[in-house]
Formats: C-alpha cells, structure tokens, sequence
C-alpha cells in the first residue's frame, strides 16, 4: 500500500511526528500534510458562561462511544465521588457488554456520576454536550480526538491528558478553552480544574485552522499538488 499512496493528510503536527515514528521512509514518497479535521456543525452553539454561584455544580460530559481505551472505569473511580461541585455525565452506547456492565457498576451508588448507556441521535448529543460546562477525556495515548473537536465547536471547553496532541490543541485554541493535566490521581486535579472552569474565558477560542472553509482549500491545493506532480 505504502508504494501506491501518493498523499498522506495528518489532523495533528503530534499524529503526523507519531506517523514517523512507527512507518519510518516507508511512505517516504508521499506528499505529507496537516490539515485539521473540520468543525462539527452546531446550532445554537452560543458562548457558554460557567455558573456565577460558586456553590453550583459544574457539569463535565464525556460523549461516545463506550470503549476501555477511554478509560472510563478509572474516571469513575477517580471522580469526587461524595457531594462536591463537580457532576460528571458519561453518554454513549457500549461496543462490549461485559464493560458497559463493569462501567455501571463502578457509577452505582455515586451522587456526582450519571451514566447514559446508549445509542445517542445528533439531537441527544447536542443536549448532553450544551448541558455540560466542559467535555472531559481520560484517554492516555489522545492524538486527535473527536469529541475535543466536538466540544469546541459547541463552544464547550475541554479537558484532557497532556499528550503532545492535547498541548497542540491547546497552544492552537488557547490556554483558556483546553485544561491539559499530568495523571487522574494527582490530589490537586479537582480543585485546579473547578478554579478554571470558575474563570470566564476572555476571548474566544482560535478555531480558525478548523474552520471548512480553510480545510477544503488545504485538501484541494493538497490533491492538486499530487496529480501534477504524477
């Protein structure tokens, strides 16, 4: 496949220096790119304003698919399970089962969890993702990741493991729109990330590199680029 491939299109500098990594010269003759994955489109997607009060909860959703890579289980666990001001909501249809069993008995008895288990129409996305301060991943090895592009367009933060892809993210839309942390135990996690999501961004997101209008002329000039040139 490698001999016959003529454009290689990376959604990340970190997925592209990882696409190295692993195939070496092996694609060597191919035409490599970054061109970001396009904005997800969202109606009523206003600016979102966390809650005035600091005795409000604020809401953290992960939306998608119900897959052990994520790790949800270890989210669960993790999450300020007792009465605090953080409610964390987990929406999506299960893959496996056996993990979708194990994922709800790790939120039984949690007062902050709620578990939606199951398939989600657009509409039902939207509503989790707008009834939610920030969108939140446990992912470990996030190169690019959906549900951080989704969150964004919805004018929702985000929050993630700092992988070199979540920092990309996050020098690209700005410090204020991505919370990149070390590992899920670290003791001041909870308390670090309410301060922020407390804290109402002064500028919007920078999501200009995101935007279709940008991406489709990359892939055309792209695609153009490589049918000249064979």
């Amino acid at each position: 496949m490698a001999k016959l491939v003529a454009v290689v299109v990376h959604l990340s500098q970190a997925t592209q220096e990882e696409f190295y990594r692993v195939h070496g010269s092996r694609f060597g003759r191919a035409r490599h790119a970054v061109i970001r994955h396009g904005l997800y489109e969202a109606v009523g997607a206003a600016g979102h304003s966390p809650p005035a009060d600091s005795d409000q909860p604020l809401v953290l959703a992960n939306v998608g698919q119900l897959r052990p890579y994520k790790r949800l289980v270890e989210l669960v666990a993790r999450f300020p399970l007792q009465p605090s001001r953080l409610r964390l909501v987990i929406a999506g249809a299960a893959v496996d089962a056996a993990y979708s069993e194990k994922l709800m008995r790790a939120v039984t008895g949690s007062s902050s969890v709620e578990l939606r288990a199951g398939w989600l129409a657009e509409e039902e996305i939207a509503q989790v993702v707008l009834g939610s301060d920030a969108l939140i991943s446990a992912d470990p090895d996030l190169g690019n990741s959906g549900m951080l592009l989704l969150g964004l367009s919805y004018g929702r933060r985000v929050i993630a493991m700092a992988t070199p892809g979540v920092v990309e993210l996050r020098e690209t839309v700005g410090d204020e729109w991505v919370f990149s942390y070390g590992e899920l135990d670290d003791p001041d996690l909870w308390d670090n990330l309410e301060v922020w999501l407390r804290k109402k961004p002064l500028n919007a997101p920078n999501l200009t590199e995101f935007a279709w209008s940008v991406v489709g002329e990359q892939h055309r000039q792209l695609f153009e680029t490589a049918v000249n040139r064979h």
